[in-house]
């Protein structure tokens, strides 16, 4: 019973146990693999002991004269003059797990487990397909699982094909929470605003079991530091040319030198090499602003992620601090500069509460505040009674806990005896809860109600075939996230003089 009643007891525990899905570097423990198995850990440490650490990232810098616009994996910079311009094109796919493991923690994320699907030569479109049906199995196997992240689908086309199958596939069982980013593009034909995208993609169903979240965050995960000359690679195919005017004579000398030794030399990678590499980045850096000017696009680019994962780090922290039945609007993000977009009133407006529903969560920043979560709505925003993430998820632990109790007398008679003691037992565990603010109610008559027993919700032929039927109504408490203030003007009295 001890085992089955951990959750009931562990109220300001680990109510709380997300599963993060994507790419790693490696999936080992040992010799033993780990690809496609749910890995439970507790700290960036054991990630990396696990799974590997950062991927290596790479842009291609080449000189460039087009004076095109930035897009979404390619940034350009150029001088007053247009003599020169600089072009970084992202080499490769990128891979975000492993930042997002440090956004999670960073918010106060806790115990979670990880599922890789593939190493970094491969992307989660090329894997997804394939073991779809093995990674819900997977998940649905570790009984402690029971929100649902995935950060890496964003980089994908297939994003909303997988997030419609957690919503379809899991949490149609009533036990998953799925936390779902907006994927960061506008519809090139009609120019379409990325939430609308999501709204007329994404399922109609289970929507009470979701939350999405926007705008995306700037964090301050990499320093200028991590962009070094393994980040920015020069292209060093050719030898350098007249193209180059940095406004410095030396300075332009010591370039076509460095791209002379490193020329058609790509694929080796000597000591001396790397120190020519190492030594022309770090004086670009210092006497280049142009190329200055472009690493802290990339680094601004590289620190570009989607809120899952500190949003689930949010909820882990709140369920620690306060309780699961807390709400987390309001609360500041940790290692987030600033929102990727400014989102004013009338916007968030029709983020929070569209005609078709399909609520969308908003992230703003205030000055000497910090960026905070303004909402804690679900995607099913227009019902009056799973429209909150608080209350749903309330829900979804006091079933689980209930069935944890119930499956305990499973092999027992079933009798009076037996349902008196289940009833003792969840009365204490909602009455916990009660004390503790998690339900509604001045009295406990009015925040809960436990009725188990013949003739109240079982029959003479329920009994006979084996049925035990247990009914629980409860009062969640809802959070006051909308306020309508109202301000009159008092005329002053009239001097009856």
């Amino acid at each position: 019973m001890t085992s089955n009643l951990k959750n009931a007891k562990n109220l300001n525990g680990e109510t709380t146990v997300p599963v993060f899905i994507g790419i790693t570097q490696k999936a080992k423990n040992g010799e033993e693999s780990l690809m496609n198995k749910p890995v439970r850990i507790t700290s960036i440490a054991e990630y990396v002991t696990y799974f590997g650490g950062a991927p290596a990232t790479k842009f291609t810098i080449t000189t460039d004269s087009e004076r095109k616009p930035d897009t979404e994996t390619e940034f350009r910079v150029y001088d007053n003059d247009c003599r020169t311009g600089l072009k970084a094109t992202l080499n490769g796919t990128r891979y975000t797990l492993y930042y997002s493991m440090i956004l999670f923690f960073a918010n106060g994320g806790g115990t979670c487990y990880v599922i890789s699907v593939g190493s970094y030569n491969k992307t989660l479109s090329e894997i997804y397909r394939g073991s779809k049906d093995l990674i819900l199995d997977k998940i649905r196997n570790e009984p402690d699982i029971n929100l649902l992240v995935i950060p890496e689908a964003v980089n994908v086309e297939e994003c909303m094909d997988i997030y419609n199958d957690l919503l379809n596939n899991l949490c149609d069982s009533g036990k998953y929470f799925a936390i779902l980013d907006i994927p960061n593009k506008k519809q090139e034909e009609d120019n379409s605003a990325p939430e609308d995208i999501f709204r007329n993609v994404v399922s109609i169903n289970n929507l009470r079991f979701a939350a999405a979240y926007y705008p995306w965050l700037e964090t301050l995960i990499l320093s200028d530091n991590d962009i070094d000359e393994k980040v920015l690679v020069w292209d060093y195919t050719k030898e350098a040319d007249s193209s180059f005017f940095s406004g410095n004579e030396k300075l332009d000398l010591y370039i076509g030198e460095c791209m002379t030794k490193l020329a058609g030399r790509n694929g080796v990678e000597t000591d001396d090499i790397k120190q020519i590499k190492k030594t022309l980045h770090d004086r670009l850096s210092r006497e280049w602003p142009l190329y200055n000017i472009l690493a802290i696009k990339v680094k601004d680019y590289l620190n570009l992620f989607p809120p899952s994962a500190a949003i689930a780090g949010l909820y882990c922290a709140t369920d620690k601090a306060y309780g699961i039945w807390k709400s987390t609007a309001q609360i500041a993000l940790s290692c987030v500069k600033n929102p990727k977009e400014c989102v004013d009133h009338e916007r968030q407006t029709y983020l929070n509460s569209p005609v078709q529903g399909k609520s969308i969560n908003v992230i703003r920043a205030f000055p000497g505040e910090g960026t905070k979560v303004l909402n804690a709505l679900t995607l099913d925003g227009n019902s009056p009674d799973c429209r909150y993430v608080n209350v749903c998820r309330t829900t979804i632990f006091i079933r689980q806990t209930i069935k944890d109790i119930a499956y305990t007398y499973a092999s027992g008679p079933n009798d009076a005896v037996t349902w008196g003691r289940i009833k003792c037992l969840i009365n204490n565990f909602l009455h916990d809860i009660w004390k503790r603010g998690g339900l509604a109610g001045a009295l406990q008559e009015e925040a809960y109600s436990i009725h188990i027993g013949l003739c109240e919700t079982m029959t003479d032929d329920d009994i006979l075939k084996g049925i035990m039927r247990i009914t629980v109504m409860i009062a969640a408490s809802h959070p006051a996230e909308f306020m309508e203030i109202t301000v009159e003007q008092k005329m002053q009295p009239v001097n009856p003089c």
